[in-house]
């Protein structure tokens, strides 16, 4: 039986919404020690996209982005990919440095530093509550970090995936740091970027399908 976001029913998609909820409270306490203040997630908002549709969900293909792509290994494969808009992403610079960048040309690696790790935190997160649910062993690789316009970062697990997928699941969150003075929202974008049979073997440890 072959099971894509094509096939999927209302309850079957509940499942991530509940993956992503369980993550989500796991990134806001992770997000608060990192960047030493307040943090607060909002509810996860999951589409199912194809990847044709992803740029313009984000703004358009000319948009400036940072993205940090996260291989998924073990028992199930695939990718995470995180996108902040250009603005955001030197938000979370500037809170987690103490440190203005104003422009792309001007980020150093303490700042591509920071960008990661929160890609990592977000990713690592969603992953390791979906490792947990399903009893299967997953994990994150090492991610890398780009900075491009919006097209060309998606055109990586378009490439990848184009054989296997089309579809991408599209997880639309965002956070609230507030340090007691000021409060700045940041606007998250995760795609779940799946292999062939990576949701039938989620849906059959669950016990959701056979």
């Amino acid at each position: 039986m072959e099971i894509n976001f094509k096939t999927f029913d209302a309850f079957q998609l509940d499942v991530f919404k509940e993956v992503s909820n369980i993550a989500a409270g796991n990134a806001a306490t992770s997000l608060s020690k990192l960047l030493g203040t307040k943090i607060n997630l909002s509810v996860p908002n999951l589409k199912i996209l194809e990847f044709n549709e992803v740029a313009s969900v984000l703004g358009n293909e000319e948009d400036l982005v940072a993205g940090v792509i996260t291989p998924i290994v073990g028992e199930v494969r695939g990718m995470i990919l995180f996108v902040l808009q250009y603005q955001d992403a030197l938000n979370i610079m500037h809170i987690l440095t103490g440190k203005h960048y104003p422009t792309l040309d001007s980020l150093d690696e303490l700042a591509i530093s920071a960008i990661r790790e929160t890609g990592n935190i977000l990713s690592g997160t969603y992953i390791s509550a979906l490792s947990k649910l399903s009893g299967l062993k997953v994990s994150c690789m090492h991610p890398n970090v780009s900075f491009d316009m919006a097209g060309a970062i998606l055109s990586m697990p378009a490439i990848s995936f184009a054989e296997i997928s089309d579809n991408v699941l599209y997880i639309d969150s965002g956070f609230h740091a507030d340090d007691g003075k000021e409060s700045s929202k940041i606007n998250a974008n995760i795609l779940l970027v799946p292999d062939s049979d990576f949701f039938k073997k989620i849906l059959q440890a669950l016990g959701v399908v056979k």
